[in-house]
């Protein structure tokens, strides 16, 4: 990705783990900077470079979706938009995000952003003008409505100190909705909130890799799970004793082996290009067989037509559709029946990817609509 950087001053950070807020607020401007943050860049990109700003190489249509999702995923900007990204030091000088809202705040910790939580994030920004933030102030927090999206994890170990502050939890699943609702019919103060299905959304690992491939329903593909290790370690000793299966590749920060068999290659998790390129041109995925495995991982390997082989759960019987079982029921079948099976994984993706992408620009009218509200502004 080619940015053009800028010096700029630094940017306020505050810091919020675990969620996402998305904070619905009073622009002063449309898309870009406004005048008030170009006069700051004026004044101090020759005198306090804290920073930099990154644009991206087309003005008009701003950065692509892999664009945001590196930018994102770095985790080192401190407030992303689609036509430019504050990046540098976390220092507090004016609270320059403070200042100048976008109708949609994202609030989300630096530390917090990974594939995971990045991938929806991205969708906001390219389609409803989003901001993603590293602060926010406590006159929004208590003025503004707060839209919660909480993971099943974080639903399950019931860390929802600020469940009683939003207005709406989105769920990207509908176990999730299912959950929220439990929580919130066991949780004081929380009988106003609503719940959401918003489908949910990763961004195409076919339009990640440099060069377009062909997928090959012969490859299999595996990425290591630091939470689910001993799986791993079970499907590498399985593959070693049968080198007349086909080859897997495994992405690890490390290999897992100093001899692995001639069957087994291994990846590394960084550079990316070469973990998406075995992701994207995998024709099968073997996902970690663990309760957490995140929907991120899932959607993944459904965009990338992949058949899936993983643990039965709740999550993974909304995602999927079971019509085979185990590995070795994979492995007989026929090329044709994978990639037929594939097909319909991909279908399934594209569908539910329209169904966010639909949610996500009513979710920009709403908060058009919200600050159009005269008493508003009166409330910041």
């Amino acid at each position: 990705m080619a940015l053009r950087p800028k010096p700029l001053i630094g940017v306020l950070l505050l810091t919020i783990t675990g969620c996402l807020f998305f904070l619905l607020s009073d622009p002063n401007s449309s898309l870009g900077l406004d005048d008030s943050e170009l006069a700051l860049l004026d004044t101090f990109t020759d005198t306090q470079p804290y920073g930099t700003i990154q644009w991206p190489m087309n003005n008009e249509t701003g950065f692509t979706i892999p664009e945001l999702l590196q930018l994102c995923v770095s985790g080192s900007s401190a407030a992303i938009s689609r036509f430019y990204a504050f990046d540098g030091p976390q220092t507090q000088l004016i609270g320059l995000g403070l200042a100048n809202c976008f109708p949609i705040e994202i609030v989300l910790h630096p530390d917090a952003r990974n594939m995971d939580s990045c991938s929806d994030i991205v969708h906001l920004i390219y389609y409803s003008a989003a901001r993603l933030s590293s602060d926010y102030s406590t006159n929004k927090l208590m003025a503004c409505p707060i839209l919660f999206t909480p993971s099943p994890q974080l639903l399950e170990t019931h860390q929802h100190t600020l469940l009683p502050f939003a207005h709406r939890i989105l769920c990207k699943t509908k176990s999730v909705c299912t959950a929220a609702q439990a929580l919130i019919a066991s949780t004081p103060k929380a009988s106003h909130i609503e719940t959401k299905y918003t489908s949910h959304a990763t961004p195409d690992i076919t339009l990640l890799i440099s060069s377009p491939q062909d997928q090959d329903y012969s490859k299999i593909f595996h990425k290591v799970d630091s939470t689910s290790p001993s799986f791993t370690t079970t499907l590498l000793n399985c593959w070693s004793k049968h080198p007349t299966w086909p080859v897997l590749t495994i992405a690890s920060a490390y290999p897992l082996t100093e001899t692995p068999a001639p069957n087994i290659v291994f990846v590394p998790l960084t550079p990316l290009q070469p973990l998406w390129t075995a992701q994207a041109t995998s024709g099968i995925h073997i996902l970690p067989s663990h309760i957490s495995i995140s929907l991120h991982t899932l959607n993944t390997a459904r965009a990338a037509s992949a058949l899936t082989i993983t643990l039965d759960s709740s999550l993974v019987r909304e995602i999927f559709t079971d019509t085979v079982s185990g590995i070795l029921q994979v492995l007989a079948m026929s090329v044709p029946d994978r990639r037929k099976l594939g097909k319909k994984a991909r279908e399934a993706y594209d569908r539910d990817t329209a169904i966010y992408v639909e949610f996500v620009r009513g979710l920009r009218k709403e908060a058009d609509t919200w600050i159009s509200r005269k008493e508003f502004k009166s409330e910041l």
